[in-house]
């Protein structure tokens, strides 16, 4: 390019890029429901993982249980050690998440029926 030729490249102004939710193809009004969505995905697949560390859990125990009566050390001390600080409040989060992704289930249906 010598020095007389104007560039081709024109920079877009600041205030003309779009911001995240203009890129978005609904009105601003349905962002309620994109954030309600984006939580429920994410309590689910908290609760899908809390639901195989019970699962763990139980069988574990189950299976220490036997090797309690067998008198094979299979972890029953270390299970007993783990259950007030790791199973317990496990199982409550289980509780908790399903009653909680099963109101917002049940207020998202209520909410759809009138509108």
């Amino acid at each position: 390019m010598g020095s007389g030729e104007k560039s081709k490249f024109t920079p877009i102004p600041y205030s003309l890029l779009p911001t995240p939710y203009s890129l978005l193809p609904t009105p601003y009004s349905l962002l309620p429901i994109f954030m309600k969505d984006k939580f429920l995905r994410w309590l689910n697949f908290v609760l899908v993982a809390d639901v195989f560390l019970v699962l763990f859990s139980f069988g574990w125990l189950v299976i220490a249980v036997i090797g309690h009566e067998a008198s094979v050390p299979l972890g029953l001390n270390l299970w007993y050690k783990l259950w007030q600080p790791v199973f317990t409040p496990s199982i409550g989060i289980l509780m908790v998440g399903a009653i909680t992704s099963g109101i917002i289930s049940w207020i998202s249906r209520k909410l759809q029926v009138r509108s």
